[in-house]
């Protein structure tokens, strides 16, 4: 258990990190920690949600949604996923991605 909570925090750190570098969050996930649903929302109204990839913390997808409408909001099921940390790698409609966390709870 200590070697995953390890594993999470360097995770997290890269993503964070890598987060900065790119100027900031492209997406916001609310609400975060989420138990059965949680909503992820473009921040810019010119650029929308294409197709989202989920990850657990050892880094294994657990999801791949391809949004065909290109909406500014997507609403994520979250219930059949585990508890713990998940990684959302969220690509937009003028071609970049975002990398967000969600933590999942019972």
């Amino acid at each position: 258990m200590k070697i995953i909570f390890s594993l999470f925090l360097f995770l997290a750190s890269i993503f964070s990190y890598a987060s900065l570098c790119s100027g900031g969050q492209g997406v916001t996930v609310a609400p975060n920690p989420a138990a059965s649903q949680t909503t992820i929302i473009s921040n810019d109204s010119s650029k929308q949600i294409k197709s989202i990839y989920v990850y657990n913390a050892l880094g294994s997808q657990v999801a791949h949604i391809k949004n065909a409408n290109f909406t500014l909001k997507f609403n994520l099921d979250v219930s059949r996923f585990k508890d713990g940390f998940y990684i959302i790698k969220t690509y937009l409609s003028d071609n970049t991605s975002t990398v967000t966390t969600l933590i999942k709870v019972s």
